[in-house]
């Protein structure tokens, strides 16, 4: 009962405005990855749906395909759902090229707390959006109670400079705190490990950076006066230019006092 009646709800779907309407469907395979059936519905458009069940005929995962003149306002060209005890738990959706060359994105990617509704926007702990050119990278961003809290940014073709951002949030979504890795040669050959630095809100409501922290690897210290980080603390004061007070430190985190000319 629970197969015919998980293939008839799949049937129809509605997405992005539009209905889909199942003209045909059949068993593809017996015995899929999840050792169990494989069903296919297809539709009158030409898109179609895939349908994978284990073995105790429970519903694991979802493929949809669309059809190049189905009208979906989105342009999605595949979505695919994937299910832990019968509950949504990820939704992957790749979106047409049309599409990616506006948004630059090319596949996102949503995780779902399954013991919450999926259509209540705080069900989404995690989101990773893919992007149609590889050197952009891809980020993961993370949500908590429908807020967005941290969103990780990496760079994995990237040979100089930066291979990895995480830039964190308050509760108003304004990233406070901003986090930077760098790849292998930069360390190598510039000597930077890592960088902080931190915001804040202005008396006049606008955003400002307050710290940077940048640190060094040990080669770059034994080259520089022990120096292993720099802390730098921006001061500001009404109708005066922004000072900036600067403290080097050694591996043990002492200040490192700068002879006078």
């Amino acid at each position: 009962m629970k197969r015919v009646l998980l293939g008839f709800i799949a049937l129809f779907l509605v997405w992005g405005g539009g209905l889909l309407f199942a003209a045909d469907q059949e068993v593809i395979n017996e015995n899929n990855e999840y050792g169990g059936r494989t069903l296919e519905i297809n539709n009158q458009d030409g898109s179609f749906i895939r349908v994978y069940y284990d073995d105790d005929e429970i519903l694991l995962k979802e493929e949809i395909i669309f059809s190049i003149d189905y009208p979906v306002d989105n342009g999605l060209d595949m979505i695919i759902v994937h299910y832990a005890f019968e509950k949504k738990v990820r939704e992957e959706r790749v979106f047409s090229n049309r599409v990616s060359e506006t948004t630059l994105i090319k596949k996102t990617i949503d995780h779902f707390d399954r013991f919450a509704d999926p259509q209540d926007k705080k069900a989404i702990t995690k989101t990773e959006n893919h992007f149609l050119d590889a050197y952009n990278g891809y980020n993961v961003i993370y949500r908590k109670n429908g807020l967005k809290r941290k969103i990780e940014w990496f760079y994995p073709l990237n040979i100089d400079g930066i291979k990895k951002n995480i830039i964190y949030f308050d509760d108003k979504e304004m990233g406070t705190k901003v986090e930077t890795f760098y790849t292998e040669k930069t360390m190598r050959e510039k000597g930077i490990l890592r960088r902080v630095y931190y915001n804040e809100y202005s008396p006049n409501k606008y955003f400002r950076k307050v710290r940077q922290e940048m640190y060094y690897t040990d080669s770059y210290a034994e080259q520089h006066g022990s120096v292993s980080s720099q802390i730098d603390i921006f001061h500001y004061s009404s109708g005066k230019e922004i000072r900036v007070e600067t403290n080097k430190l050694n591996k043990e985190g002492k200040r490192i006092v700068t002879p006078m000319n």
